[in-house]
């Protein structure tokens, strides 16, 4: 953990917070194949035009008690969740790695993951307009970080895996277990993460996907499909913020 500055932490989590409000525009628009730059933010419900004073990160949900200044319909907790989210992760990026071009390149990862998140879990898609940009700044990200090699095998290795399984899982359960959006996505992560830390978000991910899996399946009594993109978007969070501590732990204490 690198020593973290006050004002420097303020600053990247109000970046962090108005990069939110962006990939906020970007979760909705992308599926609906709406342009992200133009119009501007309106109101779902009575389609007035948001003002830049009832468009700031969280605070402004907050002063507005969660509702559209015209027409009063409630706007989503996601939003200000998203935009806070974001904050967060980029303080945490910060507070592991400081301050520098590795942050820079971090924090781009980290809005690709919450964007990928959120669209996977609303319509079960992850967009190769996403990943494939993603995949090519990771192998140069990993290029200036002097980790090419691994960064290539993760990314290769990751995507033959995942292939496989849900090709498998298609001919075993004659229906689809696993989506090529997942491929891509573990494609994206070894890119960044590298062969090594790999292996250890998708112990890390397999757990979490076990883990939902069995909340549905007592919640609704059956076993239902579900996307398993944040599971992996999550565990490659918490290795990248971890440096990949947990596995290593278990690995040394259990096996």
């Amino acid at each position: 953990m690198i020593e973290t500055d006050l004002f420097k932490s303020i600053i990247v989590l109000a970046t962090g917070s108005l990069l939110g409000s962006f990939l906020n525009v970007v979760i909705y628009r992308l599926p609906r194949e709406k342009s992200i730059v133009y119009p501007g933010s309106k109101c779902p419900s009575c389609n007035n035009v948001i003002a830049w004073y009832d468009n700031l990160p969280v605070l402004s949900w907050l002063l507005l008690g969660g509702k559209c200044r015209y027409c009063k319909n409630p706007i989503h907790f996601r939003y200000p969740a998203v935009e806070l989210l974001t904050g967060i992760l980029f303080l945490l990026t910060y507070a592991v790695f400081g301050i520098g071009w590795q942050w820079m390149f971090l924090a781009y990862f980290v809005c690709l993951l919450v964007v990928i998140t959120w669209i996977d879990i609303d319509f079960m898609l992850i967009f190769n307009s996403l990943t494939y940009p993603g995949i090519a700044v990771g192998f140069i990200y990993s290029y200036i970080n002097n980790n090419l090699q691994q960064s290539v095998l993760g990314s290769i290795i990751g995507t033959v895996l995942f292939y496989l399984i849900a090709k498998i899982s298609l001919l075993v359960m004659k229906k689809e277990g696993m989506g090529m959006g997942d491929v891509t996505l573990v494609a994206l992560i070894g890119a960044w993460l590298g062969l090594n830390d790999l292996i250890g978000s998708l112990m890390i991910s397999f757990f979490l996907g076990s883990v939902i899996g069995i909340m549905l399946l007592l919640k609704k009594g059956k076993s239902e499909h579900f996307p398993f993109g944040p599971s992996l978007t999550l565990a490659a969070l918490i290795t990248l913020l971890t440096k990949n501590y947990l596995v290593t732990w278990y690995i040394s204490k259990f096996l």
